[in-house]
C-alpha cells in the first residue's frame, strides 16, 4: 500500500508539472508532493528504518526524471533524515514551527541538490537553479500544514507510521 501511494504521489506531481497549461514562473511557485511527502515521512518515522520510504520515493522520482540514478534519492533521504533530526524540537500540533522545521528542511534540500549538481556535472540548462528550488521549496513548506492533515485524516501512511509517535522536547 505504501508503494502504491508514492508512485501516485510522483504521478501527480510529475504530471501536474509537466501537463499543467501554466508559465515557468507559475511552476516555480507550485508546491512539490513529492518534496511534501519526504518531509512527512522524516517527521511522522519511529525509526530510523523507516526513513527508507523515503529514499524510495526518491528512487522512483529518479525513474520520472532526467537525474541519474540516485539524485532525488540521496536528496529525499538527506532532507527525511534532517526532517527526522529535527521533529524533537516542534511541538506535534505547532503549525507554525513546523513550516519553520519544513523550510529549514527544504533549504537544506536546495543546497544539496546545487551541490549535486555542480559533482555531477550538471549543465545550466539541465539544473533546476538555485531560486528555482528555493521558491519550490518556500511553497512547499507553507503548504505542508494543509498536505500533512489531509495525509493524516486519510490514514494512507497509517500502517508504516503505527500509533502515535512520541514528541521529546529538547532540553
Amino acid at each position: 500500500m505504501i508503494v502504491f501511494a508514492l508512485v501516485l504521489t510522483v504521478l501527480l506531481d510529475t504530471t501536474m508539472r509537466r501537463h499543467l497549461p501554466a508559465t515557468e514562473f507559475q511552476l516555480m511557485l507550485l508546491p512539490s508532493l513529492s518534496l511534501a511527502t519526504a518531509l512527512y515521512i522524516g517527521i511522522h518515522a519511529r525509526t530510523s528504518g523507516q526513513l527508507g520510504y523515503a529514499v524510495l520515493l526518491g528512487l522512483i522520482v529518479d525513474c520520472f526524471s532526467a537525474r541519474p540514478v540516485g539524485y532525488f534519492g540521496f536528496l529525499f533521504g538527506a532532507t527525511a533524515y534532517l526532517a527526522w533530526r529535527v521533529r524533537k524540537y516542534v511541538p506535534p500540533d505547532a503549525v507554525i514551527p513546523r513550516v519553520v522545521a519544513c523550510l529549514l528542511c527544504g533549504f537544506v534540500f536546495s543546497f544539496l541538490g546545487l551541490v549535486l549538481a555542480a559533482i555531477t556535472g550538471g549543465n545550466a540548462g539541465n539544473a533546476p537553479g538555485f531560486l528555482r528550488a528555493l521558491a519550490m521549496v518556500s511553497t512547499t513548506a507553507l503548504s505542508a500544514p494543509l498536505l500533512f492533515a489531509i495525509w493524516n485524516q486519510s490514514r494512507i501512511f497509517r500502517r508504516v507510521f503505527r500509533g502515535r509517535r512520541h514528541y521529546e522536547w529538547a532540553s
